[in-house]
């Protein structure tokens, strides 16, 4: 038995087959309502972690450190090459 509300109904057009097919599952298991609120939670937790032009992010702030570890990381490597070659 599948139960489906308003809102449900009015997200499903932006649904392609396979999103259809969870939908349905997970709606005739926990209700269109669950599915929604599990949907809402995930995509700001998602959004909390990382947005692509975000700054304060976690894996946005993850990856600039990385960048910068990478700049010096290149930096001693060119220091340590200019070395090699006074030897």
């Amino acid at each position: 038995i599948y139960s489906f509300d308003v809102f449900g109904l009015q997200e499903i057009h932006a649904f392609n087959r396979d999103k259809i097919g969870e939908f349905l599952l997970f709606s005739s298991l926990f209700g269109a309502e669950a599915v929604s609120k599990l949907d809402s939670q995930l995509t700001k937790e998602s959004e909390r972690l990382y947005k692509p032009n975000g700054r304060n992010p976690q894996l946005n702030q993850e990856l600039e450190t990385l960048k910068q570890l990478g700049a010096k990381l290149k930096q001693a490597e060119a220091e340590e090459a200019g070395y090699h070659q006074i030897l």
